[in-house]
């Protein structure tokens, strides 16, 4: 059985702390998206580029929350994703499927990431699959994660979203507006808007150009980075 979906945690000492339960870690980036195909992924690409470029050991973790028994939010009828899932999370870490040619997290290895994990997880067992996905890295390590879920059950020393005005933000990610340091617009898309122009997620954050973005996840990280063993 899918089981009921994790509560949502509405306050931040309800989120799981990654700094404190998990101190090996030495950073999350988290990359979030008002809707899909906005650039999460371009997001996640230009952060580990910057943070390999600058020294570090990096890893990246995709997080897609499974719809079983609910209509596709990406509106993919024959994907076969969610409905392979028949235990409560998945992790993939097999080298074939992560270095599948364009796949997300093929993007991922191109840019840099010396670890990248995929955690395909049911709605009720969000935070024991990020838990445990979490307990797979090693210590050193700054994690990009992309997916709004990894944001809404988890602690994040950065978090941007990406978002196009030609798409309206959907629920999920307008539940996470209080936890965005930066706002990345997808500017490709707005030819497209055939008239409708929506506005940022959040006017009251900064307004991250895509070719900034390496240097905005290096000002932040270096900012708020605890030395650690």
């Amino acid at each position: 059985m899918q089981g009921a979906p994790d509560p949502i945690p509405s306050r931040p000492a309800e989120r799981l702390d990654v700094r404190i339960e998990f101190p090996g870690i030495r950073a999350v980036i988290a990359v979030t998206g008002a809707t899909s195909n906005v650039g999460k992924t371009r997001t996640c690409e230009e952060s580990i580029r910057a943070l390999v470029s600058a020294g570090h050991r990096v890893a990246a973790l995709k997080v897609t929350r499974a719809h079983l028994g609910d209509a596709c939010p990406r509106g993919v009828s024959a994907c076969g994703t969610c409905t392979s899932l028949d235990e409560p999370f998945r992790i993939v870490t097999d080298p074939a499927i992560l270095a599948t040619p364009k796949k997300d997290t093929a993007r991922y290895l191109e840019a840099g990431a010396h670890r990248v994990m995929w955690l395909l997880v049911r709605p009720s067992a969000m935070r024991v699959g990020i838990i445990a996905a979490l307990s797979q890295l090693e210590p050193g390590v700054i994690l990009v994660a992309e997916g709004n879920s990894f944001r809404d059950f988890a602690s994040a020393d950065v978090t941007l979203m990406a978002w196009s005005r030609r798409f309206p933000a959907k629920s999920s990610a307008l539940a996470i507006l209080d936890r965005l340091d930066g706002c990345v617009e997808r500017p490709d898309l707005a030819s497209l808007n055939n008239g409708t122009e929506f506005r940022s997620p959040n006017l009251s954050v900064p307004q991250v150009p895509p070719d900034e973005i390496g240097a905005f996840v290096l000002k932040h990280v270096a900012s708020r980075l605890i030395a650690r063993p």
